[in-house]
């Protein structure tokens, strides 16, 4: 998404998004009742030294045995 308020936008970006995954074993069967549900926001940056990204998110429905992470901080490349 274009970020609103600044004219020369190029070297910002903007995103949300919602998630919804999980990992199962070879012997385990898929189930629905069991996927983890998350939405997020981030904000990245094209900088001299490469690409900087910030992400904000909230999980919804963590079981106590998840490592969860509500911010991440990425640099390099992009895709």
């Amino acid at each position: 998404m274009p970020v609103p308020f600044l004219k020369n936008n190029n070297q910002f970006r903007l995103s949300a998004f919602i998630d919804a995954g999980n990992v199962y074993e070879e012997s385990e069967s898929m189930s629905l009742s069991s996927l983890r549900y998350s939405a997020g926001l981030g904000v990245m940056w094209v900088s001299p030294f490469g690409p900087l990204k910030i992400v904000v998110a909230q999980p919804f429905n963590e079981k106590p045995t998840d490592r969860t992470e509500v911010f991440q901080f990425q640099m390099g490349q992009q895709f």
